[in-house]
């Protein structure tokens, strides 16, 4: 990264992004900042190695609230002036507003493996999932669009603290079956998965106690042999994808 560069945090709190250490809020003109989540300090240690890097490829699902929509796609666009693709994937039709030349919007439902197909057509450099934060679709997009990042990139899967505490009632999604058998919050949350490809990345892919009971460790060994890293932060996990030369794991089974 250039020495003229910005760092990060300081372009998202310019443009009001909750990811920053502070943002405004809906907050009354002239109050003091809010706490935001604080993401892009640790993010900028992973991301910075693209900030020159020509034709590079971002994708963000969510476009923020209406209120505050485009926060980060603004900040997305001057943190990478090289790339050649950022994208937006968001529900509402009304997102369209905050394209721009180097902005597109894909209007679609991320809950639909026909939309996520479509957007996993494409390899990204960058793929941040700040969407609804339910369980299954967190989940769907860590298994459908993590083999659409490049070698080397990064996928970053925000607001996982909806898998803990009193969140896992509104986020863990209808009390209805799904194809894989669960149901509601009985499913397997996005933590819970994550954990389990951390331990298998840790161990080189050997088995460990904690997943003997694990109903869910062919989904955790699908995400654990596509990654070189896992990294859990303040309410997010930040993915770094198997280089060319692979990954750290030594197994190739049972997925």
């Amino acid at each position: 990264m250039t020495n003229q560069h910005p760092p990060l945090n300081a372009i998202g709190v310019r443009h009001n992004t909750d990811k920053a250490n502070q943002w405004s809020g809906r907050r009354e003109p002239g109050s003091p900042p809010a706490r935001g989540h604080d993401y892009l300090v640790k993010y900028e240690s992973f991301l910075r190695h693209f900030v020159d890097r020509e034709g590079v490829r971002i994708l963000e699902l969510g476009a923020g609230p209406e209120w505050n929509c485009g926060a980060s796609a603004r900040m997305w666009e001057e943190y990478f002036p090289q790339a050649s693709d950022i994208c937006i994937a968001e529900i509402r039709p009304d997102a369209e507003a905050i394209a721009t030349s180097r902005v597109r919007v894909a209007i679609g439902d991320l809950g639909r493996p026909e939309f996520l197909a479509e957007l996993a057509a494409t390899t990204w450099d960058v793929i941040i999932d700040d969407a609804s934060h339910q369980w299954h679709h967190q989940t769907q997009s860590l298994l459908e669009l993590l083999p659409a990042v490049k070698p080397g990139g990064v996928f970053i899967l925000e607001d996982v603290h909806t898998s803990f505490g009193d969140l896992r009632a509104r986020y863990g999604g209808p009390d209805v079956r799904d194809a894989n058998g669960f149901v509601g919050r009985d499913r397997p949350d996005p933590m819970h998965i994550l954990t389990e490809a951390a331990y298998l990345v840790a161990g080189g892919g050997e088995s460990h106690p904690a997943l003997d009971l694990s109903v869910t460790e062919s989904f955790s060994r699908r995400v654990a042999r596509q990654v070189r890293s896992i990294t859990f932060v303040n309410h997010a996990a930040v993915i770094v994808t198997a280089s060319d030369d692979g990954s750290y794991l030594s197994f190739d089974r049972g997925v």
